[in-house]
């Protein structure tokens, strides 16, 4: 990324750089605050260099030993029932939800002893830490969503005095494209400049996806693995959303897409969110899909699709290929 963005250097590299940044849509403080709070970090491979970061910020004149600290999920990866009974009637959702994300990650020299017992068990360990981002955790009387979700927001405003960006989002002209003109060439440059910011991002937050080369087609398509299914990005103007497609191809996996559909609600779990399911008519394929709707000739909000795709894409490849192939071999398709 940055050898293409330095490419056009005309001999003030920094400048040049933020330039490029700004015109991919790089975000305000406001919106990197916002994306922070729900982004899943662990999933990531710099996890522990964020909250390293974040702790140290705090500026300590005796500052906590962290070297032998690891990180660590306030509420566990794996839930006992005392978690359950914590998280209520909702706790298999919002585990699947919160378990990455900011607010429920910490650091902490003591985790084969914390593991994933009880919150309450968890506190007493935590008010005696050296770690300031983890000694305040034990503030909380109970740990769920809203306590999750409080402390991600606390945790995204210091980040955004560590990780600077732009005080206010730089919005830039839409280009002059017609209801009409499906397929002109600024469309097509439309098109083509999301997939290369797309691409671009993929490969610096998510690099265990695949990257492409970005096209002036409304789709992209990326491998799947498995036979006769498909995965496609979209870029619907005409429909003002962008998506997560999974396509059936041929008849043999027609009835793999029946199945999901008559049940998709582990499906819907699997990507916090509902599919949608389609048959093209006269055609022997279908698909599956996720969307998120936004105005996308307005390249402001660019940056926070990149982070919804991502994510979704993420956990189609982590969750959702897998479970298919999963009924592929217990026959859901041929």
């Amino acid at each position: 990324m940055f050898a293409r963005a330095l490419a056009k250097d005309t001999g003030d590299p920094v400048r040049t750089l933020e330039a490029y940044l700004l015109d991919r849509g790089w975000p305000d403080d406001q919106r990197f605050a916002s994306a922070f709070v729900e982004f899943p970090l662990y999933q990531r491979g710099y996890t522990r260099e964020v909250l390293e970061t974040l702790e140290r910020a705090r500026g300590h004149k005796e500052p906590a030993d962290l070297e032998a600290a690891q990180v660590e999920h306030v509420m566990p990866q794996t839930l006992r029932s005392e978690w359950f009974d914590e998280l209520g009637s909702e706790a298999e959702r919002i585990h699947a939800d919160w378990v990455h994300r900011p607010g429920n990650l910490t650091l902490s020299a003591y985790n084969q002893e914390l593991w994933n017992h009880p919150f309450e068990k968890k506190r007493e360990r935590y008010r005696q830490s050296n770690v300031v981002i983890t000694r305040e955790i034990a503030s909380h009387c109970s740990w769920g969503e809203a306590q999750i979700r409080e402390r991600g927001e606390q945790l995204a405003q210091e980040a955004v005095h560590v990780w600077v960006g732009p005080k206010e989002q730089v919005v830039k002209a839409a280009p002059d494209v017609g209801p009409d003109d499906d397929d002109g060439p600024a469309r097509k440059e439309l098109r083509r400049q999301f997939w290369s910011g797309l691409n671009d991002f993929l490969v610096a937050a998510h690099p265990e996806l695949p990257s492409f080369e970005a096209r002036p087609n409304w789709t992209i398509r990326v491998p799947s693995g498995l036979r006769h299914v498909g995965v496609e990005l979209r870029f619907g103007l005409r429909q003002q959303n962008v998506a997560v497609d999974l396509w059936f191809w041929r008849e043999a996996s027609l009835p793999l897409w029946e199945r999901v559909r008559q049940a998709p609600e582990d499906y819907n779990a699997m990507v916090s969110a509902t599919w949608e399911f389609e048959q093209i008519e006269g055609q022997p394929r279908a698909r599956m899909s996720v969307s998120q709707a936004a105005d996308l000739r307005d390249e402001s909000c660019w940056s926070g699709l990149y982070g919804w795709l991502g994510q979704k894409l993420t956990l189609v490849y982590e969750r959702v290929l897998p479970k298919l192939r999963e009924q592929i071999d217990q026959g859901g398709a041929s």
